[in-house]
């Protein structure tokens, strides 16, 4: 089940290129926190293909979060000198209105430092005061930590600062993905989202019709549905790479899910 299938493809506006390269890189970044590292590579490389329609403000934010996202791939297939590759060339663009003013990724920086490459990151900061000079005192004060074996708190740079990413979510269980969950509105404390079922969801369906949602306080039936719930060991995992949940309530019914937590 590829990533392209949903992920609001349906909020793409049709004649907006930039929305579309936007999206894709959004696209691209969950893919990747997902661990389908296949289509977050596939997505990637669409989106640098696209570049050429992009207006000059956008050109250089997709190339420093594409090349961000493509040295991870390549940490992921233990190649360091095409990460750091991917690292330099992150830098080596022109400045935009959110780079200058937010700063870059370190996400990749961060990755490599772990791995002991400090001279390829002490590199990357300098090549980062070209375009972020609001940043010089952070990106010295990064460099002297650095030096001295120490790691940066990275704070508000340590992921894909200005990339949008969908509010969504991956289903699993330990061995499989079950399905996606695409946040469409509130209804109080429930998510109401588009569900697009995997295959393993079909061993689960019957566990997770219960009606939560419209339940007047405990009785035996919903403490049974939700035993029977918490045995299932879900976990949903959200796109933008944060810890999963573990204990939400789910309901789902035909291609809508409802939880909350």
């Amino acid at each position: 089940m590829g990533i392209l299938s949903r992920v609001t493809d349906d909020l793409i506006p049709p004649n907006s290129p930039h929305e579309q390269i936007f999206e894709l890189c959004s696209k691209a970044q969950v893919a990747f926190n997902w661990c389908h590292l296949d289509e977050a590579l596939a997505l990637g490389t669409r989106a640098l293909e696209s570049l050429p329609s992009a207006p000059p403000w956008l050109g250089g934010e997709v190339l420093h979060h594409v090349h961000q996202l493509l040295g991870l791939l390549d940490l992921k297939k233990d190649d360091r000198p095409a990460a750091k590759e991917h690292l330099h060339a992150s830098a080596r663009i022109e400045s935009t209105p959110c780079l200058s003013s937010f700063g870059p990724s370190m996400q990749l920086a961060g990755a490599l430092l772990q791995l002991g490459e400090v001279e390829a990151v002490l590199d990357y900061f300098s090549a980062c005061q070209r375009f972020w000079d609001s940043g010089e005192s952070r990106l010295n004060e990064w460099s002297q930590q650095v030096r001295e074996g120490k790691m940066p708190d990275f704070g508000f740079n340590r992921t894909f600062l200005s990339l949008k990413v969908p509010l969504c979510w991956e289903l699993r269980r330990p061995e499989a993905v079950l399905g996606r969950l695409y946040h469409r509105t509130r209804e109080g404390a429930w998510f109401v989202c588009a569900f697009e079922p995997a295959a393993g969801f079909k061993n689960i369906v019957e566990s997770v019709r219960y009606d939560f949602r419209n339940v007047s306080g405990e009785t035996p039936d919903a403490e049974a549905a939700y035993d029977v719930l918490k045995a299932l060991d879900l976990a949903l995992y959200p796109g933008d790479g944060r810890e999963p949940v573990t204990d939400a309530v789910i309901q789902v019914e035909g291609d809508i899910a409802y939880f909350r937590y």
